[in-house]
């Protein structure tokens, strides 16, 4: 209902008319006095709403309203008197204790000389759903912009510096040796692995774009079988590195509640654990048991390891607070975590040495078992 339109029906009508138009109305009515006293609500859409009655509202009025919006509403309510019209959103407590978001639209009017405040609310709980989500969704893609800039940018200079070290070994081709070979071989690898961790970047940022519209289902899984296959990717994907990855199972098949994106989580982290790492030597151990209902798992590395403040950021739920350590740690853990959560699973980071964090991380991971109940 339109309050200007209900204003000039005010004016016309007598009190029984009023309370009709209002009692049939879907918005919340209400009519303050200069003394901030109600003189009228909408008693079907107050019980509709809230476990109390028109009385019972005059009475604890404020205490409906969430306690970050008290003071604006009383505010918003001051300036309808002296301004002679105001609008606000705020949260109001409903019957099952949640709050709902309502748009307040108020305006002065005079009624017998006296001045009082007509104020017609209606929920927008949608609206601002939406909103927030849209909200949520431009930060994600502004940080995806930031880490896939930050990403990139470090794996063309890998292929530039390649590159440049390629030409200064081809240039005297008399000289030609079978040591500048070796090297030509290794320079070549290095940009075939570039190449590789760059499609890899690529597809990461497509499923995390995209992964709120991702039809995700769970199945029977093999656990074993997937960190082998994202063993062999990553290690194929460093040839110039020494790798040693351990995969250490209480049998030789475990099967989990998961799909095939379990492989993007493995091999993120496995990657995350090269990267991070200036040893000659990466050491990777991963655990696999079988606890009472869920299948645990520890990624063990010796790398440079996590400090303390950037393990809360890595997996907060908070999108701003994962930027420092997405920037450090790439996309490829805010996609674990979301892939994880997807699966009703849990990840946590750790000292791989308890108390010290400069030898290395341990990722857990906790995902149900798979049950055919």
């Amino acid at each position: 209902m339109d309050i200007e339109e209900f204003l000039r029906s005010l004016n016309k009508l007598k009190e029984f008319k009023y309370r009709v138009i209002s009692e049939n109305a879907n918005d919340l009515i209400i009519v303050f006095n200069k003394n901030y006293e109600i003189e009228h609500a909408n008693e079907n859409v107050i019980r509709r709403y809230f476990d109390f009655s028109l009385d019972e509202l005059k009475t604890f009025r404020t205490k409906i309203i969430h306690p970050d919006d008290r003071e604006n509403a009383i505010n918003f309510l001051k300036k309808i008197f002296s301004k002679g019209e105001s609008k606000l959103d705020l949260r109001v407590k409903i019957k099952n204790k949640h709050y709902l978001w309502v748009e307040a639209k108020g305006k002065r009017y005079i009624e017998d000389g006296d001045k009082k405040a007509l104020i017609i609310a209606r929920d927008i709980t949608e609206r601002r759903d939406a909103e927030e989500k849209l909200r949520k969704t431009n930060n994600v893609l502004k940080l995806l912009k930031d880490l896939f800039t930050h990403d990139i940018n470090t794996i063309l200079q890998n292929i530039y510096l390649s590159i440049n070290l390629l030409q200064n070994n081809l240039i005297d081709i008399d000289n030609f040796s079978l040591n500048n070979n070796d090297k030509i071989k290794m320079l070549i690898n290095t940009i075939k692995a570039q190449t590789t961790r760059g499609n890899k970047l690529l597809s990461d940022v497509r499923k995390l774009s995209s992964f709120e519209n991702i039809q995700f289902s769970s199945k029977r899984t093999e656990i074993i079988e997937l960190i082998k296959n994202a063993k062999d990717f990553v290690i194929n994907s460093f040839p110039d590195r020494k790798i040693k990855i351990d995969i250490q199972g209480d049998k030789d098949k475990i099967n989990s509640k998961g799909n095939e994106l379990l492989v993007d989580v493995f091999e993120n982290i496995l990657i995350n654990g090269i990267h991070h790492n200036d040893n000659d030597l990466v050491e990777i151990t991963i655990k696999v048991s079988e606890q009472n209902n869920y299948i645990k798992l520890e990624f063990l590395d010796n790398g440079i390891g996590i400090p303390d403040k950037m393990k809360e950021q890595i997996f907060s739920p908070d999108i701003e607070h994962q930027k420092e350590s997405m920037l450090g740690l790439g996309i490829g853990l805010s996609l674990v975590k979301k892939i994880i959560e997807k699966l009703e699973g849990t990840i946590t980071v750790e000292d791989r040495i308890n108390g010290d964090h400069t030898r290395g991380s341990n990722f857990i991971i906790e995902i149900a078992k798979f049950s055919n109940n």
